[in-house]
């Protein structure tokens, strides 16, 4: 996952492609379930999520999302990426 949040050309083929294969498919769109997400990475996904929504809404395609909740201390390794708050992703899908 790290290695596709850190590439945008990488990004964009994936939104292409989902796109693509909800519309030739007749999904109604996409749900979002990564595990093992860094910390670091929360706002890379957070990104990305905002430009897959963005493009799928343009195809009234629909997209959920599976988060990790935050389960632990901010100074453990693995708390899902930090928890996710609710203001932040509101207006994602």
């Amino acid at each position: 996952v790290h290695l596709l949040l850190t590439d945008n050309q990488k990004q964009e083929q994936l939104i292409e492609k989902l796109t693509n294969l909800a519309k030739t498919e007749g999904y109604h769109g996409w749900d979002i379930d990564w595990e093992q997400l860094f910390p670091a990475d929360r706002q890379l996904f957070t990104d990305f999520i905002l430009r897959l929504t963005t493009v799928l809404h343009q195809e009234n395609l629909q997209l959920s999302i599976s988060v990790h909740a935050q389960t632990g201390q901010p100074d453990d390794f693995f708390v899902g990426a930090r928890g996710f708050h609710a203001k932040a992703s509101r207006n994602l899908v």
